[in-house]
């Protein structure tokens, strides 16, 4: 079984969505199981298709595995090679510079399209940014690799704006930005630089094509294979990105893990109040990861726009960003929440 797998993942006829599924399958055989030859060659082929196959589904399939097999550093070696501020041509996804992965996600009836990072943003990243932001305080300390937590709104669109100037992009968000005036993901997504995603973007890349429930499908017990939550770990607790598999955009954690903020394309009413334009997003509300009374505001086929949030409540969130690709006219763009 082992060499028909590896076989059937160097067969060039097959097509993305089985390569994709053969890796992922090849992670679930014991090392034991491997002759030395077979896992050589198994990890030869992951490297290949890690490095240069351009669909982003099977980019992130060969990621995971490889780390599961522990080859973080062969990893390492690639990216260096592999560092663009832009896709390569005909590819789905890039390496950027800061070490982030970018996907490309299209599909949008209006042809809209932008690219975002295959995980949550971590912590190291987010401490580097610290160093340069005066008067900025952490109470907390994170592994390296863990999703970044505790930015209130304004500390996560300062952070957005610093990746983008150093990207050579204009920011999106004004550098007098404050909890009082959150700009709407219709005048923020129309900037080059990176930003939240907004909250029909994180529904169109967690999907990730399928019509389920879940991008892993409707049974239940799938998901300790694709998300850290509550129920999985037996406790609330962040863990390093991307360790679980990573939906057929290769996109990691969009379910569990850290809370995710969204900008959202209208205002939250509720009662006489109006909420600043930010949705959190948990990806699949069916499958909550933190006490209850925090429900997730948005999920592919439950669909809910949250009246809690605020800028200010960002103690146990992170965060993924974006960019947009393609210009378009914003009002095409279906935002799910506010219409659910």
């Amino acid at each position: 079984m082992r060499e028909r797998l590896v076989a059937l993942t160097e067969d060039p006829s097959n097509a993305p969505p089985v390569r994709r599924q053969l890796l992922l399958a090849m992670g679930e055989i014991p090392g034991s199981m491997w002759s030395p030859t077979d896992l050589a060659h198994a990890q030869r082929l992951a490297l290949s298709l890690y490095s240069d196959d351009p669909d982003p589904g099977v980019h992130g399939a060969s990621k995971w595995l490889l780390k599961k097999w522990n080859r973080g550093d062969s990893i390492a070696k690639l990216d260096a090679n592999l560092l663009s501020p832009e896709p390569r041509p005909g590819f789905g996804w890039r390496i950027d510079p800061s070490g982030l992965t970018f996907v490309v996600v299209e599909g949008s009836a209006n042809g809209h399209r932008f690219e975002i990072s295959d995980t949550e943003v971590p912590w190291r990243l987010y401490k580097e940014f610290a160093r340069e932001a005066p008067g900025l305080i952490f109470d907390h300390e994170l592994k390296a690799e863990e999703a970044a937590l505790g930015m209130t709104f304004v500390q996560a669109a300062s952070f957005t704006n610093w990746f983008s100037e150093r990207a050579g992009l204009t920011p999106a968000f004004g550098a007098s930005i404050n909890n009082e005036q959150v700009p709407l993901a219709s005048v923020v997504s129309r900037s080059p630089g990176y930003r939240l995603p907004t909250t029909s973007e994180f529904v169109l890349a967690a999907k990730a094509g399928t019509s389920t429930d879940c991008y892993f499908g409707d049974d239940p017990e799938m998901i300790r294979h694709y998300a850290f939550t509550v129920k999985t770990l037996n406790r609330p607790s962040v863990q390093a990105v991307g360790l679980l598999k990573p939906n057929d955009f290769g996109l990691f954690d969009m379910l569990g893990n850290a809370l995710e903020p969204a900008s959202s394309t209208a205002n939250c009413r509720t009662g006489r109040t109006t909420r600043p334009p930010i949705a959190e997003v948990r990806g699949f509300s069916r499958y909550p990861n933190s006490r209850p009374g925090r429900t997730a505001v948005l999920g592919p086929s439950r669909r809910r726009l949250s009246s809690r949030i605020s800028p200010g409540a960002y103690s146990q969130k992170g965060r993924r960003d974006a960019r947009t690709l393609s210009q378009f006219a914003f009002g095409d763009f279906l935002d799910f929440a506010s219409t659910s």
